[in-house]
Formats: C-alpha cells, sequence, structure tokens
C-alpha cells in the first residue's frame, strides 16, 4: 500500500530524551502531516523499548519497532547498547540460520508492540559477494509466511552500500535480486561512506544510482521506504519513495558505513611492568598461578592497574594514577606480593 503522499518515520536515538521526539510527532500529528517512528529496538532494554513504543504509536502511523539487523555487518561494540536484552542479537551468524533467527526478530518486534512488521536483513556491498543479499532474501520469504505476520503489513527489510549505487553493474544486479523477492513493500537502508552529519550526500552517482532503483521499484508496484536518510530520502520522494527518515541526531540523518578498528569494539588492557608489555583483562587469571610474578589479586582489588582501552576516550585509571595515558612512568608500579599494599592505599 502507497500513501498518497510522502511520509516522515521520525526515528528516535538512544541518546535522544522522550520528551523531544514525541514533541516533534505531536507537532507534525496536530499540523496534519503524515508521519510514522521508527524505534531502533537493540538500543534499549525490551521493557523501555516498549513504554517508548506505546508513547510514539499514538500519533505515528507506521509505527516500527526497527530490529536494525544490518548491525551484524559491524563490529560487535557497534551493535546496540543493549543488544545482549534481546535474543535475536545473540545469533552468531544469521545467515545460516534464517527461519529461526526471522522468528526471533518478529517476536521481538511483537514483544515491543509492533503491527506492522519489518524482516530482517544482512548489509549488501560489504562482504565481497552475494551471501548478505541472499541470506535477505531468505528471511524475506520466511517473514511473510510466518504465522507471526499473518493479519500484519510486513515491509521487506534491506540495505545496500552506497558504493553499490554508484556502480552501474552492481546496482544492475541488486536491483534484479530485489525483484525476486516477496511481494510488498520495501524498508531500504543506504550505508554511506564517511561520518554521520547533517551533511547530504554529493556523489552524483550515489543520488543517481538511488533514484534509478527507486524509480525501477515503484514500476514494479514496490513500495520503497528510505529510512534514516534524511533528505536524500526526501529527494527521492519525487522518484517515487513514498517515505523517508530522520531524526533529530546527525547520525539519524543518514546510515554509515561499519566501521573498522578505531571505535569499535573496547578492549580492557592492563600495563604489567614486570612483563614490559600489555595484558587483556581476560588472561590476568592465568597469571594468578605463576610463582614468584606478580600479585594479580592484591593489585586487581586494590585497583592499582591502569585500563587502556584503545580507540576510545575512556580509561578508568587508579586513584593514585591519573595521568591521560597508561604508560609504565606514569603509573604506579605493581607490587610483587599480596603483602605488598597497592599504591595510594
Amino acid at each position: 500500500m502507497t500513501p498518497e503522499r510522502p511520509y516522515l518515520i521520525v526515528h528516535h536515538g538512544a541518546n535522544v530524551g522522550l520528551e523531544p521526539t514525541r514533541s516533534v510527532l505531536n507537532e507534525l500529528h496536530n499540523a496534519g502531516f503524515a508521519a510514522g517512528a521508527a524505534l531502533p529496538i537493540p538500543a534499549f532494554i525490551p521493557a523501555t523499548a516498549a513504554d517508548y513504543f506505546a508513547e510514539f504509536a499514538q500519533h505515528a502511523e507506521p509505527s516500527l519497532a526497527d530490529p536494525m539487523t544490518h548491525v551484524f555487518s559491524w563490529e560487535e561494540g557497534q551493535r546496540g547498547g543493549q543488544r545482549e536484552k534481546w535474543t535475536y542479537m545473540q545469533v552468531p551468524d544469521p545467515a545460516s540460520r534464517p527461519a529461526p533467527f526471522t522468528s526471533a526478530v518478529l517476536s521481538a518486534q511483537l514483544e515491543v508492540g509492533a503491527e506492522t512488521l519489518v524482516t530482517p536483513w544482512l548489509a549488501h556491498g560489504f562482504d565481497g559477494g552475494t551471501r548478505n543479499l541472499q541470506a535477505t532474501l531468505s528471511f524475506a520469504e520466511h517473514g511473510v509466511s510466518s504465522p507471526l505476520a499473518q493479519g500484519r503489513r510486513v515491509l521487506l527489510g534491506a540495505s545496500v552500500a552506497a558504493s553499490v549505487l554508484a556502480d552501474r553493474r552492481a546496482r544492475s544486479d541488486y536491483l534484479n535480486a530485489l525483484v525476486e523477492f516477496p511481494e510488498g513493500d520495501f524498508y531500504l537502508r543506504v550505508h554511506q561512506s564517511g561520518n554521520a552529519a547533517y551533511s547530504q550526500p554529493r556523489d552524483v552517482r550515489v543520488l543517481a544510482g538511488l533514484r534509478h532503483v527507486v524509480s525501477a521499484l515503484r514500476e514494479n508496484d514496490r513500495g520503497v521506504l528510505l529510512p534514516q536518510s534524511g533528505l536524500l530520502g526526501y529527494a527521492m520522494s519525487a522518484f517515487g519513495a513514498h517515505g523517508f527518515g530522520a531524526g533529530i541526531p546527525a547520525s539519524l540523518q543518514s546510515c554509515c558505513e561499519p566501521q573498522r578498528g578505531g571505535s569499535g569494539v573496547r578492549l580492557p588492557w592492563y600495563f604489567v611492568p614486570e612483563l614490559l608489555t600489555f595484558v587483556l583483562r581476560d588472561d590476568l587469571s592465568e597469571l594468578q598461578g605463576c610463582p614468584d610474578t606478580i600479585g594479580v589479586t592484591a593489585c586487581f582489588a586494590g585497583a592499582c592497574w591502569s585500563r587502556v582501552a584503545f580507540g576510545t576516550s575512556t580509561r578508568r585509571v587508579s586513584t593514585s594514577c591519573t595521568h591521560s595515558h597508561a604508560w609504565p612512568t606514569t603509573c604506579p608500579r605493581i607490587p610483587t606480593s599480596e603483602s605488598q599494599p597497592c599504591a595510594g592505599d
């Protein structure tokens, strides 16, 4: 079902309070604008997600519990702050388990209170092949035929790298794959290069490529909703997109490519002077059984070790080590036995 005019999907970010998003939805509703809402559920615990969703659903149609399954192409630390609270986020390889994974994703959306469901997807264009795309097709097939979806509107989730849209041959192959999906409208994300910002993409090849995909899908009686697309999505409404998504933070104006390294998973490293190297926290227990080495138990309890999380701006230091870097020349020395107190005790 394609509405008579394009509508805005208001995305709610994890770092935005409830009131700003609710206020935007109320204003749009009172002004007579067509508006929906999308909540990224891996960013919240289930109870909070359900509460927020109920608030947004009062003045938003459709209201979507966005499963954000493209984050399986991201490093683990970028997959949502509350990912461990959701069963579907614990699946190690969704592509090899399409039926149970799809069922878990749909169940999570129903748990939040959604009536319009989105089938899961994996990001195409980052795996060096078509495995993610084929998995997304399988998810869609399982999703539309699932008993959980009966009597409900189902959107077909998909996402693609901007580089695929910019390449004529790759774009053509992608479009040919999309038309093989089950009947239904698409919930299609475009992953852009660079960091999230309010500025929109200016690569003419990407703009033309997305226009071609949207127009072609529309010609095949497919509606297209472009979440997390900002003004790019709004521009595509002229070529057949029936909705676009944006939120208050810059990160919700566009969907970026997965980041590798740097600000990814935070690794807790501890510098051990006796070994003249850093040791991961998970490896510290192995040192406890080594005679005549370091007093691991006493030091850990006394918080004498400085934590270094490479690629992040956060670190935990002892009360006697307030330096901005954790190096052996600036941090207290680890005692050599449990009988020696930690520095600062």
